[in-house]
């Protein structure tokens, strides 16, 4: 399993050069300075804040096949912890180890951690952001409610699927009320009175 996924493909080779390259010029290849929101690979838009990861990652771990890979691999790894948190908020601590066991020993969420996959650093973000917000209703914190915000903005430069998934998931909130005690969502009513 150490040699999963074969070999170095060319969109973590651009990742990690392009990542150094905007780093230490501060510009990408075509001479846009700074690029926040995309960087174009002939046509293929893709999100710039992974590419700057692994550009930070080859400074620290010298340029090499590690280095590119090893911020999905971490985020990949810390996923588990905002399962455990996101799924505890929802059902209960079973359920919450079951998934957070789950999402540590699935070969699709495994191979993708090792592979210069964004999504997986905008899932773990996205988990972080979803169990902050769930926990910032429960107890009515406006702070907690504000990073949960900034969290889930952040997912917009992570992963495309996310500018979608994102409104869609929070925007219902507010109409949602709680059916039984014990419940997640207890009345979100007073929140927009």
């Amino acid at each position: 399993m150490s040699h999963a996924p074969l070999g170095f493909y060319t969109d973590e080779v651009v990742s990690g050069y392009v990542g150094r390259f905007i780093l230490l010029n501060g510009k990408d290849l075509y001479g846009n300075a700074w690029p926040i929101f995309y960087f174009d690979k002939f046509g293929d838009y893709r999100t710039i804040l992974p590419i700057y990861l692994s550009g930070v990652s080859t400074f620290i771990f010298g340029v090499n096949e590690f280095a590119v890979r090893f911020p999905p691999a971490f985020f990949g790894a810390l996923g588990v912890i905002p399962m455990y948190l996101f799924t505890k908020q929802l059902f209960n601590r079973n359920i919450a180890f079951v998934s957070s066991f789950l999402i540590a020993i699935l070969p699709w969420h495994i191979i993708l951690s090792r592979a210069q996959s964004e999504g997986i650093i905008g899932l773990t973000i996205l988990l972080f952001g979803y169990s902050l917000l769930f926990f910032g209703l429960r107890k009515r914190r406006v702070l907690i409610l504000s990073i949960s915000a900034i969290i889930l903005l952040l997912t917009y430069f992570l992963y495309p699927a996310f500018r979608l998934i994102v409104p869609l998931t929070v925007l219902p909130l507010p109409f949602l009320q709680k059916v039984e005690n014990g419940g997640l969502f207890l009345d979100f009513s007073s929140y927009f009175l």
